[in-house]
């Protein structure tokens, strides 16, 4: 698995010429070997039966990059130091990975 900004498809680098991660009409478009097609506002509701809610989220500040969500709080420390000041309630919450999460998919 890539150290940095792996791709939540396949592991592999999703920078530097690696795997690209979009969103368009409500899917996941990628140029990933092992990508597959999910409407990303059903695959980012945590259920029993599939807990892991990494989906591709476009960034609401001014770079409108697009990333996978276990990656996306490293974007946010890397390209936008101060969002904690300016970023909503709201979208933290999205970009947060719930305990329930955590402990269905074994993190520690």
């Amino acid at each position: 698995v890539s150290k940095e900004y792996p791709c939540g498809t396949c592991g592999g680098p999703t920078i530097n010429g690696g795997c690209t991660t979009g969103i368009k009409n409500g899917k996941l478009d990628s140029n990933c070997p092992l990508t597959y097609a999910f409407m990303v506002s059903v695959a980012g509701q945590f259920r029993d039966t599939r807990p892991c809610t990494n989906i591709p989220i476009k960034c609401t500040l001014d770079c409108g990059q697009i990333h996978w969500k276990y990656n996306f709080q490293r974007h946010l420390q890397d390209r936008h130091p101060q969002w904690r000041q300016i970023l909503s309630q709201d979208f933290i919450s999205t970009i947060q990975i719930s305990a329930a999460e955590q402990e269905a998919l074994g993190i520690p």
